[in-house]
């Protein structure tokens, strides 16, 4: 018989890096959804140019939740 370490445990430490990475994307995401709504809603009732800013600034938090994605792969 050979002995070689059990098949899960290098996988367990990419599991626990992984699931780092998956709810540190969830709470980029959560923030994205909630400015993208703000802002709508403040585009729609309030004033266009601030709804705007808010919703590009909830992009940017889009847009580094793709960077983490493409990155840990």
């Amino acid at each position: 018989m050979e002995n070689r370490p059990p098949f899960h445990s290098r996988r367990a430490s990419e599991r626990n890096s992984s699931n780092n990475n998956l709810r540190i994307r969830n709470i980029l995401n959560s923030i994205f959804i909630l400015g993208a709504l703000v802002g709508m809603g403040v585009y729609f009732w309030k004033d266009q140019f601030i709804g705007g800013i808010i919703i590009i600034v909830a992009m940017v938090f889009k847009f580094i939740e793709c960077c983490l994605r493409f990155i840990h792969r």
